[in-house]
Formats: C-alpha cells, structure tokens, sequence
C-alpha cells in the first residue's frame, strides 16, 4: 500500500526524535523512508514437513508453502509451514528504512508510527 504524504510525513517525524540514527552496518547515517508499506505475515510452525501440496487436493486451489527444516535435512527436529492462504491471516504493517551506502534495511511499526490503526 502506498503512503500518502502526510503517513511518510509522520515517519519523518518519528525519526526526527534519533538525530544520530547510524547505520549498524556501514555506520552511515544517510537514509531513504520508503513510502510503500509492507506487511510481515505470520509465520506458523505445523509438522509434519512436507515439500508443496494443494489445500483442497487440485488443481487450483490455494497452496501450502513448507519452508525447508533448519539444517536443510528431512531429518532436522524443526519443521515450519508457511499457509500463503489462511482464514484467519496475521500480519504485521512495516515501513522499510535503507540505508543509502550498504542497502541495511530496518523496518518500522506501521502502527506504531500512527500510518494504520492498530489492533481493535
């Protein structure tokens, strides 16, 4: 979702309040704001591991995504799904922050820096 002026205005803002905001990386403290807000979905843990398998058991039906096991074996204790279509999705609105020199990205609550409401 893009922002309107006024939503990038307020990270300005917000950022205003950390005049030495260095980047932790290259320790530069030139930065660009995106004006594009991103949204983090939940990332839920499911088991058993599996590669890639319709939900409804055709073609054309949403996908369940699993995300290799930590390790990179079949045999690694843990196991994590990624539901790309869920009924109840979690997500969590963020604005990027680069850094200009190295490309090091933060991200910022787009709650809390007031570009959409929070939870109800």
């Amino acid at each position: 979702m893009r922002l309107a002026e006024s939503s990038v205005q307020k990270v300005v803002d917000h950022l205003k309040k950390f005049p030495n905001a260095e980047c932790p990386v290259c320790h530069h403290d030139q930065w660009i704001i995106s004006d594009i807000l991103f949204a983090l979905p939940e990332f839920e843990y499911r088991a058993p591991w599996t590669q890639l398998q319709p939900m409804g058991g055709s073609i054309g039906t949403p996908i369940r995504a699993t995300i290799p096991p930590v390790g990179g074996s079949i045999g690694a204790p843990i196991r994590s799904t990624f539901d790309l279509e869920s009924e109840n999705p979690q997500v969590f609105p963020v604005v990027p922050v680069t850094c200009l020199t190295c490309g090091y990205v933060y991200l910022l609550s787009g709650i809390k820096l007031g570009v959409v409401p929070g939870p109800r």
